[in-house]
């Protein structure tokens, strides 16, 4: 999941000059809002849904977007890996 920090990012690549990437105009274009929940909020709803977070960490999401130097756009991201209790 993108984390909050991705924002910064993401309006980085929707304002560029060349216009945003394609993939990326898609998921605007929809009405989806990315990274609009609080990063602390999801482990929450994994929960609340009657499962368990087993373990969680951040790294970057590497997209197939290239950045201005060439080489592709890295997204601050949160994982988490959950499942059934007991």
């Amino acid at each position: 999941e993108p984390a909050r920090a991705a924002k910064d990012v993401l309006l980085r690549l929707m304002r560029r000059e060349e216009g945003p990437p394609p993939a990326l105009a898609a998921v605007f274009s929809h009405g989806i809002a990315p990274v609009g929940m609080d990063d602390g909020s999801v482990p929450g709803l994994f929960r609340a849904a009657g499962l368990r977070v087993f373990a969680s960490g951040s790294l970057p999401l590497v997209l197939t977007v290239p950045g201005a130097d060439g080489s592709p756009v890295a997204l601050p991201a949160n994982w988490l890996v959950v499942g059934r209790n007991g």
